[in-house]
């Protein structure tokens, strides 16, 4: 990983998560057994994309919005994508009958679910200030 300071502070933060997310795995017998090593592959995975983001832009990723861009609302953006991905795998696995298509389901519902909740700060904020932080 290149030593671009909000890239590292990025990842640490997500590192930091991590943990909490793997502890909750753990405390839940229902969930994935291999949840850790999942875990470490979705951080290799975000390590590299911070470094191809690194050297395609030539620029960390910001973390104070100063630039004129909106993370709060370019993440509200993403999880959008995401939900028209899954939703395009759900259907899609309900009619070939994969057997995971309930899993897909429910993982659709929870990243919508956070949509939502996102959208709620969102639109808090544009009452309080006008338009988006």
């Amino acid at each position: 990983m290149s030593e671009l300071p909000n890239n590292y502070r990025i990842l640490q933060a997500i590192k930091n998560t991590k943990q909490e997310v793997s502890e909750a795995f753990e405390n839940n017998q229902d969930l994935e057994k291999n949840a850790g090593k999942l875990l470490n592959d979705m951080i290799l995975t975000i390590e590299a994309r911070l470094q191809v983001g690194a050297v395609r832009y030539g620029e960390h990723v910001p973390i104070e919005e100063n630039d004129g861009r909106n993370m709060v609302a370019e993440a509200y953006e993403e999880l959008c994508d995401a939900i028209v991905y899954l939703t395009s795998v759900a259907l899609n696995a309900k009619h070939t009958n994969d057997y995971n298509s309930a899993t897909y389901n429910s993982i659709l519902f929870n990243i919508m679910y956070q949509a939502v909740r996102l959208l709620e700060r969102i639109r808090s904020w544009q009452k309080s200030f006008g338009h988006y932080l």
